[in-house]
């Protein structure tokens, strides 16, 4: 079970339980960014496309289901949508095709931070000065501005947000204002609760 302020993360190889409708609301996620970078693609001559992902309650990056089977948290879901896609895309096209993601995986929690830098290495995934992931431990709303300054400077203001906190004042409105302020084409997912 899930405890009130979020998952234990302790050990990489014994990830904590993620429950079916959690894995339902990755699958929803996976499926979004897929028709996202599709819709955005469709132009056979488009040979790249800009998009910024920020996962503002990254996680740890790796779960287990209900069954024990080890499943990919969203970080990965991420990275390895864009991936999957890039390389479908580039089958289609008589000219190279290249999909430039940054990615921004938010995590206050030290051990999810710990957690997400060992499962990213795992799968061979760099991050860090000079790779296209950066892994912030800070709460969301504190980075927020700096993340939207970085996306702005670097000019690639497509960005899609994943706001799955944990509780629904993890994410105040002016958050979002400011997201939908300063990066008008931004997309933001969110889940919230409701009683």
């Amino acid at each position: 079970m899930v405890k009130k302020d979020g998952y234990e993360w302790n050990d990489p190889s014994d990830p904590p339980l993620l429950e079916t409708h959690s894995l339902t609301k990755h699958e929803v996620v996976r499926f979004y960014l897929e028709r996202y970078i599709d819709v955005l693609t469709a132009d056979p001559r488009i040979d790249k496309l800009r998009l910024n992902i920020v996962d503002g309650f990254a996680g740890g990056g790796r779960y287990r289901n209900e069954a024990g089977a080890i499943c990919d948290g969203s970080p990965l879901i991420f990275l390895r949508t864009v991936q999957a896609k890039e390389a479908e895309i580039r089958l289609t096209r008589h000219k190279d095709f290249k999909i430039l993601a940054r990615f921004y995986f938010v995590e206050e929690d030290p051990k999810a931070t710990a957690f997400l830098k060992t499962v990213l290495s795992e799968n061979e995934y760099s991050y860090g000065e000079g790779t296209p992931v950066r892994i912030i431990q800070q709460s969301f709303t504190d980075t927020l501005a700096s993340i939207i300054t970085d996306i702005k400077t670097a000019g690639k203001k497509r960005t899609i947000f994943l706001l799955d906190q944990y509780g629904y004042t993890d994410v105040p409105f002016d958050a979002l204002r400011m997201i939908l302020n300063e990066l008008p084409d931004a997309e933001i997912v969110m889940t919230f609760a409701t009683d």
